[in-house]
């Protein structure tokens, strides 16, 4: 890599001086990155919206999540500007199928869709090209200490596009007629049904004008965090640096002598090295070493090495366990020097020590047998009352008799409650019974939406019921099932007034403005 041609100046930086160098890249090279988002991301985001016109929702979340696809242009744009080179729509238009097939695309869209680092470790895959291991390996050394930077980057740019949508809309009401508003609210807006598709493509418009504002200086940012956390690994600022110290001692090197002068030192040179050859100075550096009682030493280039010994202390380093192992340690040290405190002191520090460890590993069994207990308690509740929060809305097997009784609503008359009374004037307490229990049956199927089976008993169909009912309810329908029991299997109608009491608080009960979900008993 020519470090040399980088357009940005490398330096040690932080992190949030990383995330400002995103946006000073972006104010740079925004034309070329604008129109290669333009061309890319805007026909796709209309062409989706266009398709699923009556599903404004569905549209967003497919443009959201394909988002991925257009980062990897945008970074395209940066790294090819980073060395002087701005392409333009032909040159993004070329580039676009090597980037959506030789840039794991399909586990930007899956697996890392929702990394909250996504910014950060793209540069791996499209710019190094790794893979598999390597790539795990490599993300965990770029995010050692960065990956916060990046995650907050990310829920930045995020709620950045959500205010501006929220904001967008804001405005749009406020230059709306007052007739107009009167028409809907911001709960429609995100409804389901048909109403106001304009509005809500409006809304899928702001965000996609978001998205052109913002999703580049997120691309840019979490480029910028990448070349920071290979810069500081790698030194490259140091490497740059040498490079330029060596071009000015290159160009320091060669002196300024002028033409007359070249000749003369020329011609003195040539003097120099006939009158002392090398092999006159070797002698006399012998000679001079012999007359001292010294061993002159000879030559090094003439000093054999051992064959394979800079190999073989290489592969000693690799080979230590020490080498290339990375170890994070954190712990609590106290201000103060432990050994002015006395012996005693440190004893019992130990001891606080050694129980404040106990109590902590017991809170924290405690907190798994309480957390274990509570959700044991909320499954149990949810299954009891599970006719109550399961609400099924397709098409349900209603019975039409349980038990030999006709459930029908055209089985029953109009007004039960005074069916049942003239029964009771009739002195036929069982009829009566009957019709009201009958008539609480139908109510609880077609009401409150009770699914009772073609084999349930009469105990059977009060547990059923008795999530639906309020206290009161329960305790009526408990009442009102025994005493048709007591009246139709063993012949003992209850007390008149007990009858009466039943027929007066049915319609409290077994109404349907009772017993339709929402509504209070």
């Amino acid at each position: 890599m020519q470090l040399d041609r980088l357009a940005v100046e490398l330096r040690r930086r932080n992190g949030f001086e990383s995330l400002d160098l995103g946006f000073a890249m972006l104010h740079a090279w925004h034309k070329p990155l604008l129109r290669a988002w333009c061309v890319t991301y805007w026909p796709v985001a209309l062409l989706v919206s266009a398709l699923l016109w009556r599903y404004p929702a569905v549209a967003f979340v497919v443009v959201w999540w394909v988002k991925p696809a257009f980062d990897r242009i945008l970074l395209h744009v940066y790294a090819a500007a980073m060395f002087g080179t701005l392409p333009g729509v032909r040159d993004v238009l070329r580039a676009l199928p090597s980037l959506l097939r030789r840039t794991r695309l399909a586990a930007g869209l899956t697996t890392y869709r929702l990394s909250m680092a996504r910014s950060l470790f793209l540069p791996v895959w499209q710019l190094e090209g790794q893979r598999g291991a390597a790539a795990a390996a490599r993300r965990r050394v770029l995010g050692a200490r960065t990956y916060g930077y990046a995650a907050w980057l990310t829920f930045f740019c995020a709620n950045l596009v959500g205010i501006w949508m929220v904001g967008g809309l804001a405005v749009i009401m406020m230059f709306l007629p007052r007739e107009a508003t009167q028409w809907f609210s911001m709960r429609d807006v995100f409804a389901w049904d048909a109403e106001w598709l304009v509005l809500r493509h409006a809304l899928n418009l702001l965000g996609f004008v978001a998205d052109t504002f913002i999703e580049p200086y997120f691309v840019g940012a979490g480029f910028s965090l990448y070349l920071n956390r290979r810069s500081e690994l790698e030194g490259w600022d140091l490497e740059v640096e040498f490079r330029r110290m060596t071009q000015r001692y290159a160009a320091s090197a060669t002196p300024a002598v002028g033409p007359a002068v070249a000749p003369a030192m020329a011609i003195i040179a040539l003097v120099v090295g006939f009158a002392v050859t090398p092999m006159d100075v070797h002698a006399a550096d012998a000679s001079a070493g012999r007359a001292h009682g010294v061993q002159a030493p000879s030559r090094i280039d003439a000093l054999p090495l051992p064959p394979g010994l800079a190999r073989d202390q290489a592969k000693a380093v690799l080979d230590d366990p020490v080498f290339g192992r990375k170890e994070l340690r954190s712990e609590w040290v106290p201000r103060g020097s432990d050994a002015k405190r006395p012996e005693w002191l440190r004893a019992v520090l130990r001891w606080l020590r050694r129980i404040a460890d106990a109590l902590a590993e017991g809170g924290r069994v405690i907190v798994w047998i309480l957390g274990g207990v509570v959700l044991a308690i909320a499954i149990v509740y949810l299954v009891r009352h599970r006719e109550r929060w399961l609400r099924r809305r397709k098409v349900r097997a209603i019975p039409e008799t349980l038990f030999g009784l006709d459930v029908r609503p055209a089985s029953l008359p109009d007004d039960i409650v005074g069916a049942a009374r003239a029964h009771l004037a009739a002195g036929n307490p069982a009829a009566a019974l009957g019709l009201l229990y009958r008539g609480a049956l139908s109510a609880l199927i077609h009401f409150a939406a009770v699914d009772f089976h073609a084999g349930d008993t009469e105990g059977d169909c009060w547990r059923r019921a008795s999530p639906v009912l309020s206290a009161g309810g329960n305790d009526y329908f408990r009442r009102l099932l025994d005493a048709w029991l007591r009246t139709a299997y063993a012949h003992r109608p209850p007390p008149r007034p007990e009858l009466e009491s039943l027929c007066d608080r049915w319609m409290q009960h077994f109404d349907r403005s009772a017993l339709t979900p929402g509504a209070t008993a």
